[in-house]
């Protein structure tokens, strides 16, 4: 809590301020450029001039769908911001209630309200009401300041996908003029064609309610994960058959799993956890196992989905996508074969160079091509491409 609370949002408003300028300015840059050649017709005839014009009016056009992303992105995070200022506002003023009770509370960092004076004195000056009224009132403030720091997280994590989204608003012609593309002609194929649309809605925690506290039932330390709607709709598909809730475990174990195998694989290291050779024996493994247990058609259409939250790096979206059908493959070729199997399998294809990892200059590369440890990461969000053919 003492952090949300001492969150200062300014630099966050400045970067609004910022791309509002830059809108602006782009705004007024390329309409200065298109004026100057749209005047072009005394001095540059026929075809070429014909044609040079044409051009210059399709970039003004990109430019000024640019310029809207840009300010529709300001006004998000304006809206987040808004709703994040609102909810420490409550906690503010839930902690100012706890501090000035005659019950002497105060609140733990964690959100919980106590109090400092003993039950015995509670009693001794409030009765044994008064008693009720204070666990009664420490009860409703702590559920009001979780509740808001419950909410801030979510917005937070939804507000960050929202901005993401509007990246996915860009014209194609600009989203594929800011990849910078491999030389090498395999991958800049496989980086064209590894990209899917974004989800039409956004991501959400899944599960909730009646579902969540089902499946907790056999596990009692699940958590929810941010999910996509479509992402969601494969997975209640799950639950409709007579073994629903094992099936859904499964797959949130199964994921588990691949995390800890690569762990193991590459002995925790960051670099090749993140993006690198760790991060695609993750990829392979999961869907190795999501396939023999939900088979091939289901396991490719939830890895597309995963990947539909919007602004995704196209080296990244890429990489995965790729990963994840040489998983596949993987399961397809050997449907009986164990855990240990599978493992051995995926890091076969990932020595033989048929993964893809990021290399240092942020872009797609042949597994076998990159050391271990000396990949690269993009950035966590980018303009992204257009859906793959």
């Amino acid at each position: 809590m003492s952090k949300v609370l001492s969150w200062d949002p300014r630099p966050a408003v400045n970067i609004g301020a910022k791309i509002s300028d830059k809108a602006q300015k782009l705004d007024a840059d390329t309409a200065k450029a298109a004026s100057a050649i749209d005047m072009s017709y005394e001095y540059w005839k026929r075809a070429a001039g014909d044609a040079a014009r044409d051009r210059a009016a399709q970039d003004r056009d990109h430019a000024r769908r640019t310029k809207q992303v840009m300010g529709d992105i300001q006004q998000e995070i304006y809206i987040q911001l808004d709703a994040i200022v609102g909810y420490i506002d409550v906690i503010k003023e839930a902690k100012r209630d706890a501090e000035d009770s005659e019950y002497h509370l105060y609140v733990e960092d964690d959100g919980e309200v106590r109090s400092r004076m003993p039950n015995w004195k509670v009693v001794l000056e409030h009765g044994p009401d008064g008693l009720v009224a204070k666990e009664g009132y420490e009860f409703y403030l702590t559920s009001r300041i979780r509740g808001a720091l419950t909410s801030i997280q979510q917005t937070d994590k939804e507000g960050a996908e929202k901005i993401r989204r509007h990246l996915e608003s860009l014209s194609p012609e600009v989203q594929r003029g800011a990849t910078p593309m491999p030389s090498d002609p395999k991958l800049a194929e496989i980086l064209t064609k590894y990209q899917t649309a974004p989800s039409k809605s956004g991501a959400t925690l899944w599960p909730s309610g009646l579902l969540l506290n089902e499946i907790r039932m056999v596990s009692p330390d699940f958590q929810p994960t941010f999910m996509t709607p479509e992402e969601v709709a494969l997975l209640e598909l799950q639950l409709t058959k007579p073994d629903g809730i094992s099936r859904v475990t499964d797959f949130f174990d199964f994921k588990s799993q691949a995390e800890e195998a690569a762990k193991k694989a590459y002995d925790n290291d960051p670099a090749a956890l993140n993006d690198g050779h760790g991060d695609a024996f993750r990829h392979m493994y999961w869907n190795s196992l999501m396939t023999q247990r939900y088979g091939e058609d289901w396991t490719q259409s939830f890895g597309t989905a995963h990947e539909g939250i919007g602004g995704n790096a196209p080296a990244r979206e890429a990489m995965d996508l790729h990963n994840n059908s040489l998983g596949r493959q993987v399961a397809v070729e050997h449907p009986n074969a164990s855990p240990e199997e599978l493992q051995r399998l995926v890091q076969q294809k990932i020595d033989a160079g048929d993964a893809i990892v990021i290399n240092q200059q942020q872009q797609i590369e042949w597994s076998n091509r990159v050391k271990v440890g000396e990949t690269g990461s993009p950035e966590p969000s980018d303009i992204p491409l257009p859906a793959g053919k």
